[in-house]
């Protein structure tokens, strides 16, 4: 995924599988998606945008509150 950092430039950042399911438990948990959607993304590859979506979410909320803690 890209974020963009303060010096203006764009980074990435690197996931690995049990990021992705701790990633993917916070969204669940805050909203994002629900766990039969989370489910039928994992089996069903034209629901894959919804979930790649509510990480990306996630993620920036994550993002953005470690921002605002520093």
């Amino acid at each position: 995924m890209k974020k963009v950092g303060k010096n203006g430039r764009v980074g990435t950042i690197m996931m690995y599988g049990n990021d992705i399911q701790a990633l993917d438990q916070y969204a669940v948990r805050t909203g994002y998606i629900t766990e039969q959607d989370r489910q039928r993304a994992e089996l069903d590859s034209a629901c894959r945008g919804m979930l790649v979506r509510a990480r990306k979410e996630a993620l920036h909320d994550i993002i953005s509150s470690l921002d605002k803690a520093a």
